[in-house]
């Protein structure tokens, strides 16, 4: 089934919830679509004039085919958890969505006055209210297309028998460009023109409607339909929830203080200086275990400790085989270089491509590039072939036709290439387990960091090397019992090339292959960063004093939260210290239980849904 249907496949179930199609558990009752209309709740937490909301058992039904059933067979909830649980989250958005009118009139910030009071028309602006008739008239559509996907025979692309390449933290496919407010109000559903394919897709759903009640009376036109208005309430009452959520969450970014920041910051500093201290092996792991959330900011050691990225170019299950034999020769690295030459380097990115992810063609875009800037993305090394165009509502779609494959020479020159660097040679010593090297300065290399990266994601067959804070850490000297925390070869590799500094790299084979090592950053013991004003300075290389570093959280951070750069150490720390989305859940939590268990705000009629809760 295609991804596409997976849309109308629930709208479907919902649809022939009335008539009994679905048996077992005893869900469904024998009085079809006069048992989906009962109502199960009302909901008025006390709004003047406000007719109550009527909770109907198809909706909970609905909710259930829509995620309850995940809970009921697959978290090992009963039939009265699953139910009790939905009916409570429908109990719940009804409180939200009252509560968000309230405080608009209260604050006197409703979108239309002219509007009578409740009609959620008052409270949607008029782009608001477009979005909402946009995405229903989109979601039509896709009704329809849904049938035409049916039958339409099409180009597919390559179906996976391997295992997805990693793919960079919370990336996600990029959402078409937005369409004009102006744009979406010329948008119409597509009936098609008589005669036309599109025309009996068209008609096939209307008679889905009508067979199943959701049409009205001597419709003809979808969009005249109960269904579509039904959808077009819900999407508007979906978009005030949003702007409701969004409204709260502006609070209290708004209350997240730079100096209450600063204070966090202090708290971290002083913690690591007293747990640091004296304990080096704790340091040594704290150093491991860092992120952008968490970065070590303290070290009172002396030595080199710093980062290295790793891009394994590992041997196959051949090679490692060959390798173990030599194992007692006196020319082991020799020997092992000799066939590790052998190696083939290919780019693992191919089933991004077979499984959707963004791409032009040439060059994976949006979340599978860490390059800002395009030129510096790293092109996919293979050939593929375009299988479906773009349209306005789909990115085209590509099959891979071959991968490129290199030696590993060709690999290293290519990678040469894509970074700027020139000057790296081999080694002439073939006993030696170092087999290339690069001595760059700091800078040669436009965005150098995220073409490391780039190259990683590409080419490591180490999945450990992907998504990390700034790679592997390597220490000035051998664990305290004298054991390397790595290999030997990759140890020694990494403390020379924490010394060459800059923009160099490092290749050295071990008994798992060949190890393209690039300088990533180096701790010395003057790497003390007392105030959050030092360490921005020392990320950023500004020298700002610290009301210099509240004006810029306010102005860039704050006050462009959305647009603001989410790896920004400032946007973070909000994130972090802030808990925005903790508050917001809790003071939503504390509306809820404002109302919920408040018998004269929400009654529940709970002989209505018995036959649910006993499953």
């Amino acid at each position: 089934m295609k991804k596409r249907l997976i849309a109308i496949v629930s709208i479907i179930i919902s649809l022939f919830i009335s008539v009994g199609m679905f048996s077992g558990c005893n869900l469904i009752t024998t009085n079809g679509e006069r048992d989906n209309e009962q109502v199960i709740a009302t909901v008025n937490i006390g709004n003047e004039g406000y007719e109550a909301d009527k909770i109907i058992k198809k909706d909970v039904m609905n909710a259930y085919y829509n995620y309850g059933y995940y809970y009921q067979y697959y978290n090992g909830y009963t039939a009265a958890q699953t139910f009790d649980m939905i009916i409570n989250n429908l109990i719940n958005s009804r409180i939200y969505l009252q509560t968000a009118m309230k405080e608009m009139e209260e604050n006197n910030t409703v979108a239309d006055s002219s509007k009578e009071k409740w009609d959620i028309t008052r409270y949607l602006n008029d782009e608001e209210l477009t979005d909402a008739e946009y995405e229903t008239k989109k979601y039509m559509n896709d009704l329809i297309d849904s049938y035409a996907d049916e039958e339409k025979k099409e180009d597919k692309k390559d179906t996976l028998a391997e295992t997805v390449r990693t793919v960079p933290t919370d990336a996600k496919n990029a959402e078409k460009e937005e369409l004009t407010t102006e744009e979406k109000k010329e948008y119409k559903v597509d009936k098609g023109e008589d005669g036309t394919e599109r025309k009996k897709f068209y008609n096939k759903t209307l008679k889905l409607l009508k067979d199943n009640g959701l049409l009205g009376e001597s419709v003809t036109d979808i969009v005249d339909s109960d269904y579509y208005r039904d959808v077009l309430k819900s999407n508007r009452e979906s978009r005030l929830l949003t702007k409701y959520d969004e409204s709260l969450t502006l609070a209290e970014r708004k209350a997240v203080k730079f100096e209450s920041l600063a204070e966090k910051y202090a708290d971290m500093y002083n913690d690591q200086k007293n747990n640091y201290t004296g304990n080096e092996k704790t340091f040594s792991e704290a150093l491991s275990s860092a992120t952008a959330k968490n970065p070590v900011v303290y070290n009172p050691y002396d030595g080199s400790y710093g980062y290295v990225f790793n891009l394994l170019l590992g041997a196959d299950d051949a090679q490692k085989a060959l390798i173990e034999q030599l194992k007692h020769d006196a020319d082991y690295n020799k020997n092992r270089n000799a066939i590790l030459a052998d190696t083939i380097v290919k780019d693992l990115r191919s089933t991004w491509i077979k499984s959707g992810y963004d791409f032009d063609g040439t060059y994976f875009t949006g979340d599978y590039t860490f390059a800002k800037d395009a030129a510096n993305s790293l092109k996919f090394y293979g050939e593929t072939e375009k299988i479906k165009e773009e349209t306005d509502d789909a990115s085209a779609e590509y099959k891979v036709k071959s991968v490129t494959e290199f030696t590993v020479d060709e690999f290293f020159a290519e990678m040469d290439r894509y970074l700027g660097i020139t000057g790296a040679e081999n080694t002439n010593n073939v006993n030696d387990a170092v087999y290339r090297k690069a001595v760059v300065a700091s800078g040669v290399v436009t965005e150098y960091q995220a073409k490391i990266n780039e190259l990683l994601f590409a080419f490591s067959t180490d999945d450990g090397s992907l998504n990390t804070y700034k790679g592997y850490v390597i220490a000035p000297k051998p664990d305290l019992d004298g054991k390397e925390t790595y290999v030997e070869e990759f140890a020694k590799a990494g403390r020379e090339l924490l010394a060459m500094g800059g923009n160099s790299y490092v290749v050295v084979s071990s008994d798992y292959g060949y190890h393209v090592m690039f300088y990533s950053e180096v701790l010395s013991a003057s790497s003390n960063y007392e105030t959050l004003t030092a360490y921005l300075n020392h990320l950023t290389g500004e020298n700002k004093t610290e009301a210099e570093w509240k004006e810029y959280y306010e102005n860039e951070i704050v006050a462009k939260w959305d647009d603001a750069d989410t790896n920004d150490f400032l946007y973070v720390l909000a994130n972090v210290y802030g808990k925005v989305s903790d508050k917001v859940t809790e003071k939503k939590n504390g509306i809820s239980d404002k109302y919920l268990y408040d018998t004269a705000k929400v009654v529940k009629y709970e002989k209505a849904y018995a036959d649910l809760i006993a499953g």
